[in-house]
């Protein structure tokens, strides 16, 4: 079903080796392999090692020797090599019963925060399409517009088809699942509103092996970053909401819980205590620790941000995990995300069938509660419509209501926002920032009895030029006398209306969407609606890289 499938079991083997038992020995390296994509070489066994040199897919290498964990090899011309690039050709033991009593093949997912508005949607689906054998993506910081583009780059990767589930929160930066539906059927899917309070609520879906019938949550988070209240408070009830479920469940993301390097255990945020107290979340820690986000360069933080924890049963399972370094990916430019990818392979016990568990009809701003039932249910998606006003369409902002006022700014199809009035005649509706919007284009409005109405002053007409009436002659006409012309004025450029949104820099009002690249300048003030979704962080500083 994979052609990797053997080199991934290898490197699950070493990894999880790493993580549920004691150290690997020595009599598990090959002594001869195969490069099963193109790979860095390094001076040493480790990513914070320097590339020396690099092999392409299908080059035959002798190993020498390898780490104490042989989770890197070292070749015979003296470079190292990551193990999991690595097919084995000889020299590697004939697979225990160990690996043979568990079910199907690896299920490997990579989480990737990818920087919308920061990166080149190309350059991420080019990146997704060559990363091999994986089965789920979950990513944050996904723009609506980009989220096909990222199915079609996970269906490239894979030659299979792929469905896919986008967030409703988060305006440009939502979330985003991706997964393998020829290999897994979707049962049901959903968003913890609650959880998300002002930010990006959880999202997640309970996904059916088909060749095996297993089930399983996969979850995608990106908690809150400039409030740590409120991310701690989301750290606390996906704890509390994790201890009731009954199916093992790997959520992933953008934890924003900065583990320090190199000394996490004591150097880290409040928020992973919450998420793992009582042992109900594990984290599944990557062999290697290496800064997963770079803001600036030198980078500006050295910790880790994005994670894979496990619950439930799923704590029993073989699962290890690596961030993905790539040669050159920091610091990032205007094309690539400020995130690391991170990979997560999983083989799940030896299970060949769990009963069918599925969420009760509990409306989606809720945690899902799973209750058994004796009939099965087809693979379609629970649906509920969104809570929020939003925008039903991309659409202009204006500055009063009416299209004869000027265009201020401008909100994208899916976008929550916030209304405070309404014309009389409803047609148009005041959002909290000021600025107004066509009553069509806006979805659950609610009443709108129930909205106050707000009345102004139509837009300022612009006063004619006054016509010259001649004065009627009072004597004989005298000779034309030639009037002195005056020098003619030099036009002054005319500056642009700066967008109210924004201090520390003049932001042009336009009627499109702009990009940090746009706008030549770094590191200003968000004070509003944030219509371009500069402050990707919501920390109320826009353009940060």
């Amino acid at each position: 079903m994979r052609t990797r499938s053997i080199s991934l079991l290898i490197a699950l083997i070493v990894l999880s080796t790493i993580i549920f038992s004691p150290s690997a020995q020595a009599q598990t390296r090959p002594t001869a392999g195969q490069v099963n994509s193109t790979a860095n070489l390094r001076g040493g066994p480790g990513t914070t090692f320097p590339v020396v040199g690099s092999l392409a897919a299908g080059a035959d290498v002798q190993i020498a020797a390898c780490n104490d964990d042989c989770t890197w090899y070292q070749l015979s011309t003296g470079e190292w090599i990551a193990a999991f690039l690595v097919d084995a050709t000889a020299g590697l033991p004939t697979p225990t019963v160990a690996v043979t009593a568990q079910s199907g093949d690896p299920i490997t997912i990579v989480s990737w925060n990818v920087e919308s508005g920061g990166a080149l949607q190309n350059v991420v689906a080019d990146r997704m399409a060559a990363l091999q054998d994986v089965d789920i993506w979950g990513m944050s910081e996904v723009n609506a517009i980009d989220a096909e583009a990222y199915e079609f780059g996970a269906e490239e990767g894979e030659g299979a088809n792929f469905d896919s589930y986008l967030g409703t929160t988060g305006r440009a930066d939502r979330l985003l699942l991706i997964w393998d539906a020829e290999r897994f059927g979707l049962i049901a899917s959903g968003e913890m509103l609650t959880i998300g309070e002002t930010g990006r609520a959880p999202l997640w879906a309970q996904l059916r092996e088909q060749a095996t019938g297993l089930e399983f949550i996969v979850m995608v988070n990106h908690l809150h970053r400039s409030n740590d209240g409120i991310r701690h408070r989301q750290a606390t009830a996906l704890n509390a909401w994790a201890a009731t479920q009954t199916l093992p469940v790997v959520a992933m993301g953008d934890w924003n819980f900065d583990w320090n390097l190199p000394n996490g255990e004591s150097d880290h945020d409040l928020g992973y205590d919450n998420l793992t107290a009582n042992g109900v979340w594990q984290w599944v820690r990557p062999a290697e620790l290496v800064t997963t986000q770079c803001s600036g360069w030198p980078c500006s933080y050295n910790s880790v941000l994005d994670f894979f924890f496990v619950a439930g049963p799923a704590q029993d399972w073989n699962i290890a995990s690596e961030i993905i370094v790539a040669e050159n990916d920091f610091p990032d430019d205007v094309t690539t995300p400020d995130h690391r990818p991170v990979m997560a392979v999983i083989m799940p016990d030896g299970t060949t069938s769990v009963p069918i568990l599925v969420p009760t009809a509990t409306p989606v701003d809720t945690a899902p509660v799973l209750l058994p039932t004796a009939t099965a249910i087809p693979p379609v998606a629970s649906t509920v419509a969104p809570t929020c006003p939003q925008a039903n369409t991309n659409g202009n902002l204006r500055s009063g209501p009416g299209t004869g006022y000027g265009v201020v700014g401008s909100v994208q199809q899916g976008e929550c926002i916030i209304i405070t009035g309404r014309t009389e005649a409803s047609d148009w509706l005041q959002l909290s920032n000021g600025n107004w919007i066509a009553a069509f284009l806006v979805a659950n409005a609610g009443p709108m009895e129930s909205i106050p109405v707000v009345v102004v002053a139509g837009p300022t007409p612009v006063p004619a030029a006054p016509t010259a009436v001649p004065a009627a002659p009072t004597s004989a006409p005298q000779p034309a006398q030639p009037t002195p012309v005056p020098p003619t004025a030099v036009p002054q450029p005319v500056a642009p209306s700066c967008d109210p949104n924004y201090a520390g820099a003049c932001i042009p009002i336009v009627g499109h969407d702009l990009n940090c690249p746009d706008v030549g300048v770094k590191r200003f003030q968000s004070i509003g609606s944030d219509p371009h979704g500069f402050d990707r962080d919501n920390d109320g500083i826009a353009c940060e890289n």
